[in-house]
């Protein structure tokens, strides 16, 4: 039984062939390269900032 579905190359070719499909493809690749650096590093941002205080600590020498 064959099934007549085209293959991923078939696939591959109708896109880049097709001039409006690469035309949106070039579209969303040039603005993948400008938003996607500022998006991670706004991922990467502190969010909040807090120092709760837990004890104090002393440190004394030792003595010989």
């Amino acid at each position: 039984m064959t099934l007549d579905r085209p293959r991923p190359r078939d696939k591959r070719r109708g896109r880049i062939e097709n001039p409006a499909t690469l035309a949106t493809n070039v579209t969303e690749a040039v603005n993948q390269i400008i938003w996607e650096p500022t998006r991670i590093l706004k991922v990467y941002e502190v969010q909040a900032h807090r120092v709760e205080p837990i004890g104090v600590v002393y440190l004394w020498p030792i003595s010989g």
